[in-house]
């Protein structure tokens, strides 16, 4: 995102704590900042990409502290709406709008400028940050109050007619090993206490279709650290997303218990 921002003509400043993302900013002709205060002060806008609720707050705070008044923030995570909320009226209370503003696309997607805004918020602050989201999303569109950007982006791969709830997100499903897709369904939740009743609900409904053998059976757990093993490779790949943010920290401890289990 950054670096598209540079190419569209902006002056991008920018912190994270992970040296190694300072030094990408500064390549790609932005200026690595030495705390948030540094990142904000003075700037028209600024824009979130957090891990965590408690990242968030914690950036809301600093940006109160250092941000002029009439500063828009474009908060970008995935997080709880409540949390976005919180920030929010940390915000306003400084006279700095912040808008809810989920993104729908990967890491590959964002270095290409293929991304969906779902923006939410006064809608006066989303026309103003329509530039930023031209230069480093494909479409931006606002969907109306505070919180309706998140709201968008919890059902973007549900499918909803009445009551009836379907998933439509099945790119790591129907390739290889049939088993393979009880995996691709637990994915990042292997270790979950529940994991065990989703197996046997999850064999129950496939059986109600498709008989499965033994051997079906057997290769289960097989399958299931194989794409354990997958996904930490992946957040090894895909360290810049939120979603590799919110599990590196302790994924890699947990999928070698899940190995000591299996190996028994």
């Amino acid at each position: 995102m950054s670096g598209n921002l540079v190419k569209a003509g902006f002056a991008v400043a920018g912190y994270d704590p992970i040296a190694r993302r300072r030094a990408q900013l500064k390549r790609s002709g932005g200026r690595p900042a030495n705390d948030i205060a540094g990142a904000v002060r003075d700037a028209p806008f600024a824009i979130t990409s957090l891990p965590a609720a408690a990242a968030l707050l914690e950036v809301a705070a600093a940006i109160a502290g250092a941000g002029k008044p009439g500063l828009i923030v474009i908060e970008t995570s995935t997080l709880p709406i409540e949390v976005k909320e919180k920030a929010r009226d940390v915000l306003a209370a400084c006279g700095i709008v912040l808008l809810d503003c989920p993104l729908s696309g990967t890491g590959a997607q964002a270095r290409v400028r293929d991304l969906s805004v779902y923006a939410s918020g006064p809608r006066s602050a989303v026309q103003r940050c329509a530039p930023v989201f031209e230069a480093f999303a494909r479409e931006h569109f606002h969907l109306g109050p505070f919180g309706t950007g998140s709201k968008m982006k919890f059902l973007a791969n549900l499918l909803v007619e009445g009551e009836r709830v379907t998933l439509i997100d099945f790119d790591d499903c129907g390739f290889g090993w049939f088993m393979y897709d009880f995996a691709a369904a637990v994915s990042f939740h292997e270790d979950d206490p529940q994991a065990g009743e989703w197996r046997t609900r999850w064999l129950a409904g496939y059986e109600a279709v498709r008989p499965l053998v033994p051997a079906d059976r057997a290769v289960l757990e097989a399958m299931v650290l194989l794409r354990r093993m997958a996904l930490l490779a992946w957040i090894g790949s895909h360290h810049e997303t939120e979603l590799a943010r919110a599990h590196a920290d302790d994924f890699a401890a947990r999928t070698a218990r899940l190995a000591v289990k299996y190996l028994g």
